[in-house]
């Protein structure tokens, strides 16, 4: 798809699919374009902190090769994130977290159906006290408490209820997979990049790429995080499930000498 003709996947000058998107693990900075920017695929990424300060603020300074790191990192999310089973995954591991957020759910419904047993007979022995001639500022004030404290807890209980578990983890597994056809379309076609890119920066966010040596090769390894449901769709789930719907991938390209 984006061969070494010099063409990738840019858009403007000096902007290409992960442009902003990358960040140094040494140093927190950007990994941007440092060097070559010609016509054959030459240019290459590295760290500009250290480019531009040098080691004495970072010593990194791994270089690759502009079509290597698109490459290495789209085969990498392919293989290790774009994939219907990543979101299986992901949807088991907030299955989990609901059902335990169910558990909690009833145990609270329980616990405020015998407060609201315990108020209604505090209410009823102080109603009977001043009716027996005992009015004080204080019984009213200790009525006036406990009608907002049920008031409250009648609120909640007549909230409807949390829905079909199965149904709720198979509308966001639908949803999810709908998120994963469209990344996929969108980053085999270089013409939609500004799309793309921004789809990336949706559900990736920034990779960070951490440079290191692998059977006696210098390599760099991205590590970044997916989310195929976003707030939206957990807001359905009431938030339950939190980092399950995060995986992590791990992939890696080779270095440029």
């Amino acid at each position: 798809m984006f061969g070494r003709g010099g063409s990738g996947l840019a858009v403007g000058p000096k902007r290409y699919l992960f442009s902003g998107l990358l960040k140094c693990s040494v140093c927190g900075g950007s990994i941007a374009l440092v060097s070559g920017r010609g016509r054959h695929g030459a240019d290459r990424y590295g760290c500009s902190v250290h480019h531009q300060r040098g080691d004495s603020v970072c010593e990194n300074a791994a270089l690759v090769r502009r079509d290597e790191l698109e490459q290495g990192l789209l085969k990498g999310l392919a293989d290790s994130c774009l994939r219907v089973e990543v979101i299986d995954y992901a949807v088991a591991r907030m299955e989990e977290a609901l059902r335990k957020g169910h558990e909690k759910l009833n145990a609270e419904l329980a616990r405020m159906r015998q407060r609201k047993l315990q108020l209604e007979a505090e209410l009823a022995r102080l109603v009977n006290a001043i009716a027996e001639g005992q009015p004080s500022q204080s019984f009213m004030t200790a009525i006036g408490e406990r009608e907002r404290e049920m008031q409250a807890i009648t609120n909640k209980l007549l909230e409807p209820g949390p829905g079909s578990l199965r149904a709720t983890l198979d509308e966001l597994r639908s949803f999810a997979v709908s998120r994963l056809t469209r990344i996929r379309e969108l980053i085999s076609h270089p013409e939609s990049i500004d799309l793309a890119r921004a789809v990336l920066a949706e559900h990736f966010g920034t990779f960070t790429l951490e440079p290191t040596m692998r059977d006696g090769e210098p390599v760099y390894l991205a590590h970044g995080k997916v989310d195929f449901f976003g707030e939206e769709a957990m807001a359905r789930t009431g938030g339950a499930g939190g980092t399950a719907c995060t995986i992590l991938p791990r992939v890696q390209f080779r270095v440029a000498a």
